[in-house]
């Protein structure tokens, strides 16, 4: 799979995974499980010709090598939450509701070492966070990468021991896009190194990085790589579900 090369790429990343767990919550469905391994994306315009389900590294009659064709950047992609088997739909009147606790893909959670019942909108939140930090310190196969330090305080707001004070994923869409409005061009469309890259490595990725940038300016290829349709914000909490 095309690694993320921009800053702007993954913050894109997050803005829909923000946005799509917040629409759950918004019609009152905590997924219960969010993590990396759930999260899929619609790649098939960014290779040459289909990709192998189980090995992107092969065509998908497995006879060829695949060849990656455009960047994120070039062809903005589109991401999925799936795998609602633990997922649970509350009542519009329960403000906060409480569910046995599910050890599902993050472990460690705060509120799980009590073994008492829990608030799994919370948890989600616990849960979403959990997955940016990986992006940040690496886990699940996820190098660590260094240009997220603009998320910190965020992901440690919503990843507070205390459940209670774990902002609403209506409260992290708002501020999330206070962060992305102070991010420059510039920086959106700086690269995502490895966070171990040696200097010699650093610059000559650089080098040929910006070469890159510098045509999709003169493209006028946006720096955030948004989808056709994609609805700001979490004004897609106002949709209601026939």
């Amino acid at each position: 799979m095309p690694e993320h090369e921009t800053i702007g790429e993954v913050v894109e990343f997050f803005r829909q995974i923000f946005e799509g767990l917040c629409f759950m919550h918004s019609q009152h469905v905590a997924h219960r499980d969010c993590k990396y391994d759930n999260i899929m994306m619609d790649s098939s315009q960014l290779y040459h010709e289909q990709v192998h389900p189980t090995n992107v590294q092969r065509t998908r009659d497995y006879t060829r090598l695949s060849r990656v064709k455009f960047t994120r950047t070039q062809k903005p992609v589109k991401y999925y939450l799936i795998d609602f088997g633990l997922s649970c739909q509350y009542e519009a009147t329960e403000e906060h509701p409480l569910a046995e606790p599910l050890w599902g893909g993050t472990q460690g959670l705060p509120e799980y070492e009590t073994g008492e019942l829990v608030n799994p909108f919370h948890v989600d939140v616990y849960c979403i966070a959990n997955i940016v930090r990986n992006f940040i310190d690496g886990a699940f196969g996820i190098p660590p990468r260094a240009g997220l330090e603009f998320m910190s305080l965020l992901v440690e707001d919503m990843m507070q021991a205390n459940p209670d004070k774990r902002p609403t994923m209506d409260e992290v869409v708002a501020r999330f896009e206070d962060i992305c409005n102070g991010l420059s061009s510039w920086k959106l469309r700086a690269r995502f190194p490895l966070k171990d890259e040696s200097f010699v490595a650093g610059i000559f990725c650089s080098i040929l990085h910006w070469i890159k940038q510098f045509v999709y300016i003169l493209t006028h290829t946006p720096a955030l790589p948004k989808p056709p349709r994609m609805v700001d914000r979490c004004t897609v909490s106002r949709i209601q579900i026939d």
